[in-house]
C-alpha cells in the first residue's frame, strides 16, 4: 500500500495555532512565511528533510511529483490521492511509498517533506 498509517504531530492544537499565527502575519504569504510554515510542520512530526509546500485552488487540481521514494506528506487542507488511495485525513502526516507522484484535489494544502 502506497499510503502509511497517520502520523500524528506532537502538539496538534499547539501547530494548528502556530500556522494559523504564520498565515495571518505580514509575512504569512511571503517566501519567509512558507519556510517558518514548513519548519514548524517538521518539527512537529520530527522530520528533517527538505520540504516543500503545494496547494491548489478552486476548480484546479494536479499532480505534484514526488522527489524521493519515501516522503511525508502533511495534509493541511483539503485531500490528495497516491497511488489511487484518496487520503482526507486532515492536519496527519501521511508516509508515502514508492510513488512518483501525489493527485491534489481543489482547495487543498500539503507540505511534503523528503525523508530518505
Amino acid at each position: 500500500m502506497p499510503v502509511k498509517d497517520p502520523v500524528n504531530p506532537r502538539d496538534g492544537k499547539e501547530l494548528h495555532a502556530k500556522l494559523l499565527a504564520i498565515e495571518g502575519s505580514e509575512e504569512g504569504n511571503s517566501k519567509e512565511g512558507l519556510y517558518a510554515l514548513m519548519a514548524e510542520v517538521k518539527a512537529h512530526l520530527s522530520q528533517s528533510g527538505l520540504a516543500s509546500y503545494e496547494k491548489t485552488i478552486e476548480n484546479d487540481t494536479r499532480q505534484v511529483a514526488l522527489p524521493k521514494p519515501k516522503c511525508m506528506v502533511f495534509l493541511l487542507k483539503g485531500a490528495f490521492k497516491a497511488g489511487g488511495v484518496r487520503v482526507p485525513a486532515v492536519w496527519y502526516g501521511h508516509t508515502v511509498e514508492y510513488e512518483e507522484f501525489i493527485e491534489l484535489e481543489e482547495n487543498t494544502q500539503v507540505v511534503i517533506i523528503n525523508t530518505n
